[in-house]
Order: C-alpha cells, then structure tokens, then sequence
C-alpha cells in the first residue's frame, strides 16, 4: 500500500483533533491500521482547496477530499485489517446511520433535532462496543467524528453534552474508548489541555453569568420593531451563508 499524509487540525480539548472531519478520517485510517501519516497543522491555505482534511499520496501527489473516496482508497488497498470487511449485508443500514449522525448530529444547531438523533444512535448501539459489533466500521469513524466534539470541546451552551453524559452514556463510552485505544495522547499534551480547558470553564462561567444579566436587565420591548426586523435578517442571512459554507446546503 503506497504511504499517504493526512493533514488534520491540532490536537485540543483532550481530542486528537479539534474538527469532526479531521477526527473522521483519521479514525477510519488507524481503524484498518493503514499506513499514513497524520500531520497536524495550522495553515490550511497551504492545502489544494484550502481546508482539512487533506488526504496526499506520498509518491503520486494526489489529493482527496471526499470521506467515501478515503474509505474506498482505503479498502482496495492492502493494510493490516480491511476497513469495512465483511460487513456488505449491513451496507444499507450503514448508510442509514451516516444519513442519520449528518442530518441531525453533525449541524448540532438544534437542540432538540439533536437530541433525537442522539436517541436513536444510543438505543442502536445498545450495549455493544462498536454500532457493528466487536470490530469498528467506516460508520463508527463517521459517527465518532460528529459526536467526539459535542462531547470534549466546552462549549457557552452546554445543554448537550449534559443529555449526552446523562442520558446516552452509551455514546459517551463509544467515543472514549475509540480515543483511548486507537488515538492516546501523550500524558504532557493532556495535562496541557487540562490546564487550558480548566481556564476555558472560567470564562464559560463569567460568559453565562453576563448573559444572565444582560437577560434580565433588558425587556422585550427594549428594542424598536424596526431592529428586531433587522436583526432577524441578519441572522437567517449568517445562518444560511454558514449552511453553505459547511456543505449542509448544496449550491449547484
């Protein structure tokens, strides 16, 4: 199997990496236990399209970008454990559950869409280990991916890490375990990131204590009709250019 380099953002938050896509590929990649190289990076203007993931061939120069393209690169081509081997009988119901973590995890924007995608990806998986069985899939580093930075990043709105550790503890263990086994991060580096995260909190805590205030010392009619209007545009226009943006919305 000729070597490949996958260019990923920086470890953080007890993570392997900050970016759900970035932990994607890198999961399916030490999931077959194929030889590629991670390289950890902060300027993906240097990159082909100007993003990570970047998935390079050593010899070849060839790029990709595509998570199925990676996972097929990845199975035709000889590593130590096929990616995905054996499981064709599942291929609908392992497409059903990427449908399902894109629809309603990987946005994230809706509390609510979330957490009944949440449900349904806990009670899959039950008690087992991986959503397949003893031996992770494509679909579990897809999964992973999505679910590891709802679970690590601190975020100022923590509504679903507490239902994720409450009531999918399931989802929880999943994803910890994948780290711990496929992904450790050197002792130094963690304590670093506990340290950091630990100044991160203080700054949750202050940001929701000012939000508290400015809520209560402002009432509804504090404000003109004419700049909730205004308000209202902005936003649905932020939100749809970030849609855009992440591929949630396709623009032909």
């Amino acid at each position: 199997m000729s070597q490949l380099s996958l260019q990923v953002w920086p470890a953080e938050f007890l993570l392997p990496s900050i970016d759900a896509k970035c932990l994607q590929y890198m999961a399916c990649a030490k999931f077959c236990a194929a030889p590629v190289r991670i390289e950890p990076s902060v300027s993906p203007w240097s990159t082909s399209k100007g993003n990570y993931p970047e998935i390079r061939g050593v010899n070849s120069g060839r790029t990709y970008y595509d998570f199925r393209e990676f996972v097929y690169l990845l199975q035709t081509q000889q590593a130590e454990s096929a990616l995905d081997g054996g499981m064709d009988e599942f291929t609908p119901e392992m497409e059903a559950l990427k449908a399902l973590t894109f629809m309603h995890i990987y946005p994230a924007y809706a509390i609510d869409f979330a957490k009944y995608g949440l449900k349904l990806l806990s009670k899959r998986l039950a008690g087992d280990k991986y959503f397949f069985g003893n031996r992770p899939s494509s679909v579990d580093a897809f999964i992973f991916g999505c679910l590891a930075p709802l679970i690590y990043i601190p975020l100022p709105d923590n509504r679903l890490q507490v239902f994720l550790r409450s009531q999918c503890s399931n989802l929880v263990r999943f994803v910890s375990s994948i780290i711990n086994t496929y992904m450790p991060l050197p002792e130094d580096e963690v304590r670093a990131h506990q340290e950091r995260m630990a100044l991160w909190e203080v700054y949750r805590e202050e940001y929701s204590r000012d939000r508290q205030r400015s809520t209560s010392s402002v009432t509804p009619s504090a404000y003109p009709l004419w700049e909730k209007i205004v308000f209202g545009i902005v936003a649905a226009s932020l939100s749809l250019a970030f849609a855009i943006g992440c591929g949630v919305i396709q623009v032909q």
